[in-house]
């Protein structure tokens, strides 16, 4: 049991969670839609100067829910086979193209580790690993950024694992040192900081190692960079079993494009009622769970019938759990997806078990919810030209030979991918499954690809919500992947003989 203070304390967070998220929601919804029919420049990059403010606001109010979660005991660890070298290289993939040109370079040592497997929690390793490398990268100007694999002699049945991250940066002195894991304290507390944030990563990460029974720890020196050490306990495992006769996944027939939209906020009405709109859907809008079940009663089961409701949770009179109830106990299989400003764990669970089907919070990334609106409505169509206005600034600097050799290289390394999420959704390890969509997504956006890449991200929150993601969904990624890779094929051999 909570005490109550710390009861109040979450009840609290939650509570301006849903305030904070709402109007955010709204204001990133907004600039979104204006930016899209933005012709000048200057204007753009006004806008896209306000979208990253925004969307640095949202990540400093996760942090806060994160430590929020841990310090309730609602945080929980889980053991998966996973590969600490593939892990580490994952993140080293992610964060290097960020630092190319730059005096800043990031390296791994796997430490002969490219074929060991452990039982452990990847997803809370891998969180903990981000959070160190982008504190490194934040605190080196110059230098390197090292990650290192390490592990005590032998390798019995359960051994001690060591991941280091090591930077040649500004360091610490020793009264830093003495209080860098508490919660909300950074390196640089003075009103003219340089370095910003919630003061809540290294806090939220050690907190994790010792929830997987490992511990934290760092030295350092003024001007002579960092090391910070997680270490843990992990269990030996052997390699999953691939699926090697799995089929692909069939994509369904395009369905109905009537949606209906209940929310109570009449800002988020306008964003997202003009968003679809513009794609071409059919919207219908109520204020509250009675008028959305209102409507849904009016539209019938026939061929007027919804073929999707995009439902707010927190509205006045009946709510959105509420109201999935009446729409699942009144025969309706119309698909929900939650729109939601609560992000707990516990907010998520009463969705899903009111009847919903997916689960995305505030604020919304618009690009996202498009792609998850069309997974769930069975929309084909990929959408998906080539080259795109990316891969054509790609090619006028690398030119034809060198960029068609790194379509190649683009190629092999998504099949490799398609092939690895087919296993992973086969073993049905939701984990590993959201690594890879992760890595997709990074791999189709530095190529400009963005369909593909709003469709892996799409995929990825339903894996991270341990939610399997949809057949006609995974479906429509590997047709769009698949004819990508056949255009790029042909556009590589126009290259090659042009």
């Amino acid at each position: 049991m909570l005490k109550p203070a710390l009861q109040s304390k979450s009840r609290f967070l939650a509570a301006m969670s849903h305030e904070i998220r709402t109007p955010l929601n709204a204001l990133l919804g907004i600039l979104s839609l204006v930016q899209a029919d933005q012709s000048d420049p200057h204007q753009a990059e006004l806008l896209t100067t306000a979208e990253n403010a925004g969307k640095r606001l949202m990540s400093l109010l996760t942090n806060v829910l994160d430590y929020s979660k841990i310090e309730s005991g609602e945080m929980s660890g889980e053991q998966q086979p996973f590969a600490p070298a593939d892990l580490i290289q994952e993140v080293t993939d992610l964060y290097a193209p960020n630092l190319a040109g730059d005096s800043v370079t990031i390296e791994s040592d796997l430490g002969g580790s490219e074929d060991l497997w452990l039982l452990g929690d990847r997803q809370k390793i891998g969180q903990i690993l981000t959070n160190l490398v982008s504190n490194a990268i934040k605190f080196t100007e110059q230098g390197h950024i090292n990650i290192s694999f390490e592990h005590d002699g032998e390798r019995g049945a359960e051994s001690s694992f060591r991941i280091c991250v090591e930077d040649s940066g500004i360091g610490m002195t020793a009264s830093q040192l003495s209080r860098i894991f508490d919660a909300f304290v950074q390196v640089d507390d003075s009103d003219r900081r340089k370095y910003i944030g919630s003061g809540l990563g290294l806090s939220i990460s050690k907190q994790l190692a010792e929830l997987m029974n490992g511990t934290l720890t760092v030295t350092s020196a003024p001007e002579q960079g960092s090391r910070f050490v997680l270490e843990l306990p992990m269990i030996l495992a052997n390699k999953p079993e691939p699926d090697i006769a799995q089929e692909r996944l069939a994509t369904l027939n395009p369905t109905n494009r009537r949606i209906l939209v209940a929310e109570d906020s009449k800002p988020n009405q306008l964003v997202v009622t003009a968003m679809l709109e513009r794609n071409g859907f059919e919207v219908d809008v109520a204020n509250n769970g009675t008028e959305a079940c209102a409507w849904v009663k009016t539209k019938g089961h026939g061929d007027s019938a919804y073929g999707l409701i995009l439902m707010d949770v927190q509205m006045p009179g009946m709510d959105g759990t509420e109201a999935a109830r009446w729409i699942r106990n009144n025969g309706y299989d119309v698909p929900i997806i939650a729109l939601t400003a609560k992000a707990f764990v516990e907010d998520e669970k009463n969705c899903l078990e009111a009847g919903m089907n997916d689960f995305m919070t505030k604020p919304v990334d618009y690009k996202a919810l498009l792609s998850r609106v069309d997974m769930w409505l069975g929309v084909t169509g990929s959408g998906v030209s080539l080259p795109s206005e990316k891969a054509q600034e790609l090619r006028s600097l690398m030119g034809d030979r060198a960029f068609a050799d790194a379509l190649r290289v683009f190629s092999e390394d998504v099949r490799r991918r398609l092939s690895a999420l087919d296993k992973a959704l086969f073993a049905e390890d939701l984990e590993q499954a959201s690594v890879q969509l992760h890595t997709l997504f990074g791999i189709y956006s530095g190529y400009g690809f963005t369909e593909l890449q709003h469709v892996s991200k799409a995929l990825e929150e339903s894996c991270q919500a341990k939610l399997v993601p949809p057949m006609e969904s995974l479906g429509r990624l590997r047709m769009m992947s698949d004819e990508l890779l056949e255009q790029i094929e042909a556009f590589c051999a126009e290259l090659v003989s042009a």
